[in-house]
């Protein structure tokens, strides 16, 4: 069974053969679970489309921002042959959007003359971001310091350093090497860049993180990097207009949430994203962020306790055919695998006549590397099918801004659908807060007293339960 969106090149596909009984047997979906998922899914999308045309819904409302497109586009003009080096500051989607946008759509970093690279510091590890600043500070680089509050301890610490140095490397210049991305009025940010009159762009006070690829936190670092962000958002604009639409029935989010929740009923706790192209590996990094964060919450809309979400998995193909598959094949029987296959490859890689000796690998000879990595992604999923293992396959016709944008938009869509379904909030975080406060709390953050002695609790005991012990 496959779904074609219609559009521009008929852009996206879905498969989802292998995810009925029909090939798969009892742990496949029957034609009547389907269905029912199906109307619940379409009765979401009906409610979320209303809170979209109120201009509730944040993500998607960004999309006929003209002037933000045209405010990043202009930044990466004014930037174009000057820079080494995009340098984001920043965590979660601050950081993860920027970096799978760099994957997928920029040559390798190694390679010479093509242009700025991204450096996402990403974490604190003194070790890495040490690394990424000797690079940093030794070619031409422009820092984006990313953050809707700026009040993150990562990012935060991160701006200090950077701050420091660009002072005492530029003087008075300093400003010039530094580009604001937070929100439009308030924040730590916000006063930082007003006071010394930065150059900054505002985060759309609708707009989480996680949910905020396609506007300035992704779309900035993508113009610097020459990438077209008008390409992102005509691909995320050709998808909404095809789910809103309702010319389409079931449209391709409807089917996906209805797959993905009704998976879920059926005990497949494990969601793996696993593109088979190393350019979109950063992909399902943003995906793990979106979903988990979205769909993990112990309490219902109601104050129920629900506990809902799946986990989702990082996988790679064909690299995890050989590291992860023989768990996903004979392992428990919790998964369903989301495929991604690119139909048309920017390089193709014949793979030549065999050498003497190599005889034995002739049967390779006259095929491409583009056909041995898309023969390898079906023989995947259909041994999965063989051990009743479900699993839905989404294909684009290659990898570019337009089908990237069409991806972030489409999951983005699904995971508030399948949201819906749970009844839950797929825009907060609550339980990620405590983390936050307890870091503030060991660092000496004025206010978060309560936490410390919360904490104090946890290391009365802990000299009894080290190993080796005094």
């Amino acid at each position: 069974m496959q779904m074609v969106l219609p559009g521009e090149g008929d852009m996206l596909k879905i498969d989802y053969r292998f995810a009925m009984n029909g090939l798969i047997g009892a742990n496949g979906l029957g034609k009547k679970q389907l269905a029912a998922a199906l109307k619940k899914a379409q009765a979401a999308l009906k409610d979320l489309k209303a809170r979209r045309d109120r201009g509730e819904l944040g993500f998607a409302t960004v999309l006929n921002d003209r002037a933000m497109v045209d405010s990043c586009a202009g930044l990466g003009k004014k930037y174009r042959g000057k820079l080494d080096n995009v340098v984001v500051l920043g965590i979660g989607g601050s950081a993860l959007g920027p970096r799978a946008l760099a994957k997928a759509l920029l040559p390798h970093p190694l390679l010479k003359n093509q242009g700025p690279r991204l450096l996402a510091c990403d974490n604190v590890d003194p070790e890495d971001l040490s690394e990424i600043f000797k690079i940093a500070f030794s070619g031409r680089s422009l820092f984006l310091a990313i953050s809707k509050s700026g009040a993150t301890p990562e990012t935060g610490s991160q701006l200090l350093y950077v701050v420091n140095r660009l002072k005492k490397n530029y003087g008075k210049k300093w400003k010039e090497h530094l580009l604001v991305i937070t929100d439009p009025e308030k924040g730590v940010l916000r006063k930082f860049a007003d006071r010394h009159d930065l150059q900054s762009l505002p985060v759309p006070p609708k707009v989480g993180g996680r949910y905020s690829v396609l506007t300035p936190v992704g779309l900035a670092p993508a113009a610097l990097l020459g990438i077209d962000p008008q390409e992102l958002l005509r691909g995320a604009t050709i998808i909404d207009e095809i789910v809103f639409s309702g010319k389409h029935k079931p449209c391709a989010a409807e089917l996906l949430a209805a797959l993905y929740w009704a998976f879920a009923a059926k005990g497949r706790n494990m969601l793996v994203m696993m593109p088979y192209s190393s350019k979109l590996a950063d992909l399902s990094e943003w995906f793990a962020q979106l979903w988990a964060e979205s769909l993990g919450k112990k309490f219902s809309l109601t104050g129920r306790e629900v506990h809902a979400g799946t986990t989702p998995v990082r996988a790679l193909g064909v690299t995890d055919q050989h590291s992860q598959l023989q768990l996903y094949l004979e392992g428990p029987s919790d998964k369903l695998v989301t495929f991604i296959k690119v139909e048309k490859f920017r390089e193709h890689l014949d793979v030549p006549k065999a050498a003497s000796g190599l005889e034995e690998l002739s049967w390779l000879s006259g095929h491409s590397f583009a056909e041995l990595i898309n023969v390898e992604q079906f023989a995947t999923s259909a041994s999965l099918a063989r051990s009743g293992r479900p699993s839905i396959t989404i294909s684009i016709p290659r990898v570019d801004a337009y089908n990237l944008g069409a991806l972030f938009y489409l999951f983005e869509l699904v995971t508030v659908l399948v949201a819906s379904l749970w009844g839950i909030n797929p825009f907060d975080q609550p339980a990620v807060e405590l983390g936050k406060q307890y870091t503030a709390s060991l660092l000496g953050r004025p206010g978060f007293e309560d936490k410390e002695r919360e904490l104090d609790r946890f290391n009365k005991k802990a000299s009894r339960f080290l190993w080796p012990r005094k």
